[in-house]
């Protein structure tokens, strides 16, 4: 074999491996990249979901709080302690959706 068919397949060889070690390099990157937007898209499901769940537990306790202010016992109309089942049923809305917020232990005891 002489020098230039020896050079013509060492050319080859690298070429392929070159090649081969790209592909293998592009694909390694794209699986990372994937993981990393997979990430990314869970934190922003989380985050929204956090962000309902805590809109709904102020919805819960601006409701009670004006069930408070609007009366007392002393103006149902429905019989003795609906006014106050009613507002510990508003309580206990209000502390099932900030169970749903994540780490949010502090608020959830301060409820």
């Amino acid at each position: 074999m002489d020098a230039t068919v020896a050079a013509g397949w060492i050319g080859a060889g690298a070429g392929l491996i070159g090649a081969v070690v790209g592909a293998g390099g592009a694909l390694l990157g794209g699986w990372f990249q994937h993981r990393q937007q997979t990430r990314a898209d869970r934190q922003k499901q989380i985050d929204e979901r956090a962000q309902a769940a805590g809109n709904n537990a102020l919805t819960e306790l601006y409701a009670l709080r004006r069930h408070i202010v609007r009366g007392g016992p002393q103006q149902e109309s429905e019989g003795p302690g609906s006014w106050l089942w009613s507002g510990v049923e508003m309580a206990d809305q209000a502390e099932m959706a900030a169970g749903l917020i994540p780490q949010a232990e502090e608020v959830r005891s301060r409820l």
